[in-house]
């Protein structure tokens, strides 16, 4: 019997200290400032990603964030949607733009100027591994 009273009460003791996560169809997302520190350092994550990954010659980088928004599952996921446009920065093999330097690039005139509205998720998140809490990301994205 004592037993049964102990189980019941660790039960309930966790249930009113560890709030439940939810799932990422439970919680709602939230519209976030495009100044939000956060939202930049997402923005700056994807758009390395997307340079990284597409087969353009020259550099992208952000004309306009259109939308952001959070979601706080596991973590924090943040969904983006971004006007890209390209800049006459070309890009070298075995070399890649750190973000100070792809903010000094120009974009080509307009009449030029290649631009994709794309929507990236980036979800960020950490681990406790042997050397510490470990920083990680998950990143999508469509561009039509």
């Amino acid at each position: 019997m004592a037993q049964v009273s102990f189980l019941a009460c660790a039960l309930s003791f966790l249930l009113l200290v560890v709030p439940p996560v939810g799932t990422a169809e439970e919680v709602p997302r939230v519209k976030m400032p495009t100044s939000n520190p956060e939202v930049q350092k997402a923005v700056a994550l994807v758009v390395k990603s997307y340079n990284r990954h597409t087969g353009s010659e020259y550099y992208f980088k952000p004309q306009n964030i259109l939308n952001s928004e959070s979601q706080a599952v596991e973590g924090i996921k943040y969904f983006l949607t971004i006007v890209l446009a390209q800049t006459k920065c070309k890009k070298r093999k075995m070399y890649e733009l750190q973000e100070a330097q792809l903010k000094k690039c120009k974009f080509f005139p307009e009449a030029k100027q290649k631009k994709h509205t794309c929507e990236f998720e980036v979800w960020m998140n950490e681990k406790q591994t042997s050397a510490g809490i470990q920083p990680w990301t998950r990143q999508s994205w469509r561009c039509p």
